[in-house]
């Protein structure tokens, strides 16, 4: 029986911690009511009121200097970590992804560090609104040729492709490893 209470003392005291009415604790002055008592719920309940918050802009990636790394191209014990300035001098090829995208093919970067094609690729970077960070994972051999990664002007690494769609063409790629 003693087992049995003490954990449900520490349960009841959580509980008891978990229950109060607002945060600064201070009472609403007489005929006024809370702001979760504004609007009524769908099932009579009450409900808080909405309020507006305003979106910040989105914050552009600080621009890379010409020294600084673009990006890290791993397969097993082989890396590969272009400055900015050695990633433009790279072989430039063409592709059409939703018109005409140049970029440094994905075979050429395997290539470097000697990607199998039936490896997987996993690129690491952002969605398209710079606030999301997301990896997109396939086999080299489906995006070898038809992947292209771009340089921007402020020195970011960008993703067009024919075959991945849109939303998997990321921002800001800062790393593509090879899973042997």
């Amino acid at each position: 029986m003693l087992r049995l209470l003490l954990p449900a003392l520490a349960l009841s005291g959580l509980l008891l911690l978990a229950c109060g009415d607002d945060d600064d604790g201070a009472p609403l002055p007489a005929g006024e009511t809370s702001p979760a008592a504004a609007s009524p719920s769908p099932a009579g309940g009450e409900q808080p009121t909405p309020t507006s918050t305003s979106e910040k802009p989105v914050a552009t990636p600080t621009p890379a200097s010409d020294k600084a790394i673009a990006l890290t191209v791993v397969a097993g014990e082989k890396n590969f970590n272009p400055s900015v300035a050695e990633f433009r001098a790279l072989p430039v090829s063409e592709i059409n992804a939703g018109g005409t995208r140049k970029g440094v093919l994905m075979a050429d970067l395997a290539a470097k560090v000697a990607g199998k094609a039936d490896a997987y690729v996993v690129i690491q970077g952002y969605r398209n609104d710079l606030k999301t960070l997301a990896i997109v994972r396939k086999r080299l051999s489906e995006i070898a040729s038809n992947t292209v990664f771009t340089i921007d002007e402020q020195g970011h690494v960008n993703i067009a492709s024919s075959v991945l769609p849109e939303i998997e063409w990321l921002k800001a790629v800062s790393s593509i490893a090879f899973q042997q």
